[in-house]
């Protein structure tokens, strides 16, 4: 199980090193944010009308 998980973040540390692989984890990270945002802007909503 161990080297199963060891090797998923070794897969990913070696497509963040191409080029497309930066790109991409750029995208994701930007998209967590946008979320992240999103859902605090909400619960801010939700928290002023109550």
């Amino acid at each position: 199980m161990c080297r199963k998980i060891w090797g998923y973040f070794w897969t990913i540390y070696h497509y963040q090193k191409t080029e497309k692989g930066r790109h991409d984890i750029i995208d994701y990270l930007q998209a967590i944010g946008i979320m992240i945002l999103v859902m605090l802007l909400l619960w801010t909503i939700m928290i002023y009308l109550k």
